[in-house]
């Protein structure tokens, strides 16, 4: 690592790192990965900003940084043998090969990013703003893909996926907002715009499926639902039967939404008065979708909304058809045979079908809430002995604002921490609102 600077206004570094892991083939061990980046402080450099009595501090900056990675675990490179499952029985030993196709030459995963920045601060740095784009390739990202089960094995392991992801970084601050002496408000905020895109996956393929109903598909964001959805006409009407009024599970699975939000934004008041204050962090997230695990479990016990929607009577599935013999009639009057837990219950109309419970995954969030006041000095002096003592409350989790279309739970309520997002189900334990209180005391 190597920093250099020029009259305390220019300011360049510049890494460099190789790495050594046994972990990739014999004959390609190591991977270099580099970087740099250079800032110019303009309201250093240039007298006619240095002297301005508006601006008071103005940066520009540059950088590009290589990472690489090795997401492979140890012995992945050539097949092994693990002990079967049950053995041994007495003294009769048993191993079964792997599922799994190790590669004997896989390659470190790198993640190339570029991004240029403005920092400025006007009116005596009482309004700060930072403005970031990045742009960040992903190559050689190295993925379990399933194979043919002809094969004797399930999957491959492969460098495949190259994707991009793009975006603009937004901060404000205001400190203070407003200023009335005894009470004061400052106030933090961002804003970030995120795209991306899978440029390519596989040789001789346009997807493939990471899991949870997540896909990675050529010319699309990164990752996308791929579903189950009733059959349709061509307009996109669901079509029931013209006897039992029931809808039927289209058995090829359809595209939906990205499962990793567009906007993410964010912002931090703080409100003072004397000894005390209130501190609040609120943000956004929205643009992408979530699959609800939770529902079909919830319509089979019967303690979802949409199970008890229709007063569990018989009723017309909206917006559908029904084939007459000759054409797709709009159905107002054919009704499903049971309603309630008769109808909701079933896999092929109903509980098997993954559009009815993918909804919108954005939500505002009240994230934490901090009161805190600090004891008169003249209260705590009088003890000789104690300085200063400060009481807080807070609550975390507080609020969670969702909109109508889902029914069934926070969106960041999820099975994984992987790539394979936006998915939950009825596994884990609920979101839960968490209070506190603490006192600190100095001496």
């Amino acid at each position: 690592k190597v920093s250099i600077g020029y009259k305390n206004w220019v300011f360049g570094e510049f890494t460099a790192r190789n790495d050594w892991d046994s972990r990739l083939p014999q004959d390609n061990l190591n991977y270099f990965f580099p970087g740099g980046s250079l800032s110019v402080v303009l309201s250093d450099a240039l007298s006619f900003i240095k002297n301005s009595s508006v601006i008071s501090y103005l940066k520009v900056r540059g950088s590009y940084n290589k990472s690489g990675n090795v997401n492979v675990g140890v012995y992945s490179l050539e097949p092994i043998f693990t002990v079967a499952g049950g053995f041994p029985y007495g003294s009769l030993p048993g191993f079964q090969g792997t599922l799994n196709v190790n590669n004997p030459a896989i390659k470190p995963e790198f993640v190339h990013t570029k991004e240029v920045g403005l920092e400025v601060s006007v009116l005596k740095n009482r309004i700060n703003f930072e403005a970031t784009y990045y742009n960040q390739y992903n190559s050689e990202q190295i993925l379990n893909l399933n194979v043919s089960r002809a094969t004797g094995y399930g999957s491959a392991l492969v460098n495949a996926a190259n994707f991009s992801n793009k975006g603009f970084e937004f901060d404000l601050r205001l400190t203070p907002l407003v200023n009335l002496g005894n009470f004061r408000i400052n106030v933090k905020a961002n804003l970030s715009l995120l795209r991306s895109k899978v440029n390519s996956v596989y040789e001789g393929l346009d997807e493939i499926p990471i899991g949870n109903g997540n896909y990675a598909i050529k010319g699309y964001p990164a990752f996308m639902f791929k579903l189950t959805d009733y059959k349709r006409d061509p307009e996109g009407h669901v079509i029931v039967d013209a006897t039992t009024g029931y809808p039927s599970l289209d058995p090829n699975i359809k595209l939906f939404g990205q499962t990793m939000p567009k906007i993410i934004a964010g912002i931090n008041p703080t409100f003072s008065y004397k000894q005390l204050s209130l501190t609040a962090t609120v943000d956004y997230r929205g643009g992408h979708q979530v699959y609800h695990g939770i529902g079909p479990d919830m319509d089979f016990t019967g303690s979802s909304a949409r199970s008890g929607s229709n007063g569990r009577q018989r009723f017309v599935v909206p917006n559908s058809v029904y084939w007459d013999g000759t054409k797709y009639v709009p159905n107002t009057s054919i009704l499903v045979a049971n309603g309630g837990y008769g109808f909701y219950e079933n896999t092929n109309a109903n509980r098997g079908v993954n559009s009815n419970y993918i909804s919108s995954a954005a939500a505002w969030k009240i994230r934490e809430v901090a009161i805190s006041y600090d004891l008169p000095a003249s209260l705590v002096q009088k003890t000789k002995v104690i300085k200063s003592v400060n009481i807080g409350l807070s609550a975390r989790n507080f609020f969670t604002f969702l909109p109508k279309s889902n029914q069934w739970t926070d969106p960041e309520f999820a099975n994984t921490t992987g790539n394979a997002l936006g998915v939950n189900n009825s596994n884990q334990l609920p979101p839960n609102r968490l209070y506190g209180f603490n006192v600190s005391v100095q001496f």
